[in-house]
C-alpha cells in the first residue's frame, strides 16, 4: 500500500550526533532507577573495534545516529553500512562508557511549558453549500480541476463526488461515508487536538475520486481551494471498500491535525507513524498490517529520515505506540498534534528524551516487552508478536544470527539485531566515522 502524502517538509537535522548518557551501565530512565535498565553499552575503539561476551540468547543492537552534517530529505532510502561480527575468543572485553553529570541530564517532562495551538475562531460564511451543488475543485499536481457533486453533509464533513459518475453511488454507500467520517473526525480529534481550519468553516471537505495514492492531506492543496480538504481514492476506499474507509479518514485527518499543529514541520517518519496509529485506534480490526509485518522481519530497513518507504509506516506506527504506551495520551497529542515543536524539539520537550535515547530504549522494547514489567520496555497498545486484531499474524522479530557468516547492514538512523546462539567472545567491526553504537542485551531472545 502507498499512501503519499504530498507533503514537502523542512530538511531533517541530524538530531545529536553524541553518545547516550549512561550512569555506570545504564541509560536514561523514568521513576525506575538507572541501574535497572536491561542493558549495557559496547563501546567502539578508535579503529571502529568493539569486543563483548555474550551468552545464547543474547542479543547485541547496533545502531547508527548518522552523519554530524544536517541529513537532507532523503526521497530514497539511505545506503545500508556493513557491520561485521566474529567469534575472537574467550576474554570478557565488555565495558561500560564512564559517565558524566551532563551526559545524562534529563530536563523532566516540560509539556506543560508548551503554548498549544489555539484553532481558529469559527464564522458565518456568506456562501454555505448545500447538497446537489456541483463545483469546481483543484486537485494534483500540476492541478487540474474537477466537477464535484455534494452528495452529503455531515456534522463534520461535506462529501463531494465527481458529478459525472456521482449517481454510480447509492445514498447508503453515501451516508456510511458520512457516518464513519463523523465517528472518526471526533476520535482524531480526542487524540491528538484541532485540525486545519483556513476557511472558518468547521467541516472539513472529502473528494472521493479516483487519484493514484489511498488517501491525500495537502495543504497547498486546501490553500489552493480555499478550503479544508482531503481527497480519498475512489478505488481502494470506496463505497464498495468500507473496511479501508475509516482507517483513511482517521490517517488523513491527523496529517490536517499535525499541520495545524507543527506545519509543513517535522521528521516525517512519526507524522506517518502517529498517523497510522491513528488509523490503528480508529478501525483496528481493519488495520492494515503488511507494512508493520515487513518492519518486524526486517526492522534493519528502518531510519527515521526515510521520505520515501514502507518503512516509514511499518516503523513509524509501532514507535509511535510505543511512545504512546510509554508516557501517555497526554504526550501522544502534544508530540503528534498540538506542540508547535518539531524534530528531536518535538520528542525531548515532551518526554524529556533525545530521539537516540528513545531509539534505544524502544529498540529494547521489541525484544523484551512480554518479559517485563518495567514500563520503560513494554508496549501494550499492539502486538509485536502473534495475531493482529485484523487476524493478521505478524511474524517473528528479524535478527541476524551472530554466529553465522551473513553480515548485518544497519541504516543512518535504524538499527538491526545481532542473536547469540553459542557463548564466547565476540567482535563487532564498523567502518570508522560512521557513528555506530551498540548495547548488548543478556536474553533477550529468549523464548523468540
Amino acid at each position: 500500500m502507498s499512501i503519499n502524502r504530498k507533503y514537502r517538509f523542512t530538511s531533517i537535522l541530524a538530531i545529536l550526533a553524541v553518545a547516550i548518557g549512561f550512569t555506570g551501565c545504564g541509560g536514561n530512565s523514568d521513576s525506575t532507577s538507572d541501574q535497572n535498565l536491561p542493558y549495557r553499552p559496547v563501546l567502539f575503539d578508535a579503529l571502529g573495534v568493539a569486543r563483548f561476551d555474550v551468552h545464547p540468547d543474547d542479543v547485541l543492537v547496533v545502531y547508527r545516529t548518522g552523519d554530524p552534517a544536517p541529513w537532507p530529505e532523503m526521497d530514497t532510502q539511505p545506503p545500508y553500512e556493513p557491520i561485521t561480527v566474529a567469534q575472537v575468543g574467550t576474554q570478557n572485553r565488555t565495558s561500560c562508557s564512564v559517565p558524566s553529570e551532563d551526559d545524562h541530564a534529563i530536563t523532566g517532562n516540560l509539556m506543560s511549558q508548551i503554548s498549544k495551538t489555539t484553532p481558529a475562531t469559527r464564522s458565518t460564511r456568506v456562501y454555505m453549500p448545500e447538497v446537489g451543488d456541483t463545483h469546481l475543485f483543484k486537485v494534483g499536481n500540476p492541478a487540474t480541476e474537477f466537477n464535484m457533486e455534494l452528495r452529503a453533509i455531515g456534522t463534520h464533513c461535506y462529501i463531494w463526488i465527481p458529478a459525472e459518475i456521482s449517481s454510480m453511488i447509492p445514498d447508503d454507500e453515501i451516508e456510511y461515508a458520512v457516518t464513519e467520517f463523523d465517528r472518526v473526525y471526533e476520535l482524531d480529534v480526542a487524540l491528538f487536538g484541532p485540525t486545519s481550519d483556513i476557511d472558518h468553516d468547521p467541516k472539513i471537505y472529502v473528494l472521493g475520486m479516483s487519484i493514484t495514492d489511498s488517501g491525500i492531506f495537502s495543504p497547498d492543496i486546501s490553500s489552493l481551494n480555499g478550503v479544508d480538504m482531503i481527497t480519498i481514492d475512489l478505488t481502494s476506499a470506496s463505497m464498495n471498500n468500507n473496511e479501508m474507509m475509516a482507517g483513511l479518514f482517521a490517517h488523513e485527518l491527523h496529517h490536517s491535525i499535525w499541520w495545524q499543529g507543527k506545519g509543513n514541520g517535522g521528521y516525517k517518519t512519526i507524522n506517518e507513524g502517529m498517523s497510522e496509529f491513528a488509523w490503528f485506534k480508529t478501525a483496528p480490526d481493519h488495520f492494515s498490517s503488511a507494512l508493520y509485518s515487513n518492519f518486524l522481519r526486517y526492522p534493519n530497513g528502518f531510519s527515521y529520515i526515510l521520505t520515501n518507504s514502507q518503512f516509514m509506516y511499518g516503523g513509524g506506527f509501532p514507535f509511535c505506540a510505543y511512545l504512546n504506551d510509554r508516557f501517555g495520551p497526554e504526550a501522544t497529542k502534544q508530540i503528534g498534534g498540538t506542540s508547535p515543536y518539531i524534530n528531536d524539539d518535538n520528542l525531548k520537550k515532551v518526554t524529556g528524551y533525545t530521539a537516540e535515547q528513545l531509539l534505544v530504549d524502544w529498540s529494547v522494547a521489541l525484544l523484551l516487552t512480554d518479559k517485563t514489567t518495567d514500563p520503560r520496555y513494554k508496549i501494550t497498545t499492539i502486538p509485536t508478536r502473534g495475531v493482529m486484531p485484523n487476524g493478521s499474524t505478524l511474524p517473528a522479530l528479524g535478527m541476524t544470527s551472530m554466529d553465522s557468516s551473513v553480515p548485518a547492514k544497519c541504516r543512518a538512523w535504524g538499527f538491526c539485531y545481532y542473536r547469540a546462539t553459542t557463548a564466547g567472545s565476540y567482535s563487532a567491526t564498523v567502518e570508522v566515522g560512521k557513528n555506530f553504537r551498540a548495547v548488548l542485551v543478556p536474553g533477550g531472545a529468549a523464548g523468540l
